[in-house]
């Protein structure tokens, strides 16, 4: 009896260790996957998270044969601070800037994408350099790299950020804006879901063209990030992958 006993101390000192539960909280059954309004990378539509970037993590999921989790989408900024701290957290789709590098661990590319500002065709702006955006009004997504990109002309002209594109389309539309900073494709999917013509706007200036990722917590374990990287290399080399490309192309 008192060895029975002293054998179940044991175990529960074991389960105390650091290491041991660290282990034990790192599992990807454990990690909270979350993600934002990035249209068709990720977004919500009636009540479910959907996109190119979230079926391709279930992919991945089903490639490691790991159970199907929860996934949330929050606003982007609180998003970015839950990412930064919170252990155990991934956030997708994040832009992979050097300013970014060493506060997350990171596993992808999804996707290579450009931040541009965009405007109105008939507003006739004419920008070749940063410089040129003195005096204009810069919507911005808020901790968003398109708000982040902006920093070395803020002194010039003013950038207003927001919690959601769609409140830049809106304000962009009033004229209340004279650019919106934020993903090429995105915006241009977003203007048609809002009954615009994209054809009546353009591309006036480009800012930056970066990869996106899956950002984890900067504690996850490194064979975690690892496994989950080779996982998704096979997934993007499949047909799969090209497959579900096409469908969000169409």
């Amino acid at each position: 009896m008192y060895l029975n006993w002293a054998s179940l101390v044991l175990l529960v000192m074991l389960t105390l260790l650091p290491g041991t539960a660290t282990a034990q909280q790192h599992s990807f059954n454990s990690l909270n996957w979350i993600t934002e309004e990035y249209y068709p990378y990720n977004f919500t539509e009636n009540g479910l998270v959907s996109g190119i970037s979230v079926d391709l993590l279930r992919m991945t999921w089903e490639e490691m044969q790991e159970p199907l989790t929860i996934i949330t989408a929050y606003p982007w900024a609180r998003a970015y601070r839950m990412a930064q701290t919170q252990p155990g957290t991934v956030l997708f789709s994040m832009a992979r800037t050097p300013e970014r590098e060493q506060m997350f661990k990171w596993a992808g590319p999804i996707a290579n994408v450009r931040f541009v500002l965009t405007a109105p065709k008939s507003r006739h702006l004419k920008i070749a350099k940063g410089t040129d955006l003195t005096g204009l009004r810069i919507g911005t997504l808020r901790e968003d790299v398109g708000d982040q990109l902006l920093d070395p002309w803020r002194d010039i002209c003013t950038v207003e950020p927001v919690a959601t594109v769609d409140q830049n389309l809106k304000k962009l539309d009033m004229g209340r804006l004279d650019l919106i900073s934020y993903e090429e494709s995105s915006t241009r999917l977003l203007l048609l879901r809002h009954g615009k013509n994209p054809n009546d706007y353009e591309t006036a200036f480009v800012l930056e063209e970066v990869p996106i990722y899956f950002a984890f917590h900067k504690d996850t374990p490194d064979d975690l990030v690892q496994r989950f990287q080779q996982a998704l290399d096979r997934v993007k080399q499949s047909t799969r992958f090209s497959d579900l490309v096409d469908e969000y192309a169409r």
